[in-house]
């Protein structure tokens, strides 16, 4: 369906000595938070999201519509580098840097807002072109994510909140 499809993450997340830090916490956390969004199952098509927690880039993070990479601050704070629009089949491309670190704790206000602008913006005519990937190629990036910026300072209070992880 039109929805946030997927949320993935490394096979071996938890269990891989060499990972950066367990990612799964944070892709279930954003799992449950979209599953009950309001924009999130009548979005302009399908939506997929990957978390990688290790060094061998195994969640394949450039081909998905977000994708959220580990990293560590110098200070040890958890967080991640953002991509946002890859994508296969008729646009391949790997998805350009959106975030070079995001605070752990800002994922899913993150994933809020870009879910919104692809839920504002996105086309709903053409399925062919209607994917993450595309409404960036006809925006620009910069343009994108300069809406997505704006979308998350314009979140209300409310949704903010909302926006907590739960651990």
């Amino acid at each position: 369906g039109n929805s946030v499809r997927t949320v993935t993450a490394c096979a071996l997340a938890g269990v891989n000595p060499d990972e950066i830090f367990d990612v799964t916490p944070y892709a279930d956390a954003l799992t449950r938070y979209l599953l009950r969004g309001p924009r999130s199952s009548n979005l302009p098509r399908k939506f997929k999201i990957a978390f990688e927690g290790c060094r061998g880039g195994c969640g394949v993070a450039p081909i998905n519509d977000l994708a959220f990479v580990a990293r560590i601050a110098p200070d040890g704070r958890r967080g991640f580098l953002v991509l946002a629009g890859g994508g296969t089949a008729t646009l391949v491309r790997s998805a350009p840097v959106l975030e070079e670190f995001l605070p752990a704790g800002e994922i899913l206000e993150l994933a809020e807002a870009v879910v919104r602008v692809f839920h504002r913006e996105g086309e709903r005519k053409n399925k062919h072109k209607a994917r993450l990937k595309w409404l960036i190629h006809k925006l620009g990036f910069a343009e994108f994510a300069s809406q997505v910026r704006a979308e998350r300072a314009a979140l209300p209070a409310d949704a903010r909140a909302d926006a907590q992880l739960p651990f």
